[in-house]
């Protein structure tokens, strides 16, 4: 069993509840990345890479913003 590697960012925290935070998840070697919008969509997104699932996130369906890479 291989180890997996992953980029994720993050963008925002609720200064009120530290559960609600905004970011992005790369899996190294894999194109494209997936937004979340709390820890327990984060750990979703983890969790179906592990299982070999691929599955979009609303937040890569949305257009680019200038300053995005």
């Amino acid at each position: 069993m291989g180890d997996d590697s992953y980029i994720v960012r993050i963008y925002r925290r609720d200064r009120t509840n530290p559960r609600l935070v905004a970011g992005t998840v790369e899996e190294v070697g894999v194109e494209g990345k997936k937004g979340f919008g709390s820890f327990e969509e984060l750990r979703g997104i983890l969790a179906d890479a592990k299982r070999g699932e691929r599955r979009r996130s609303p937040a890569t369906d949305r257009p680019k913003r200038k300053g995005d890479s």
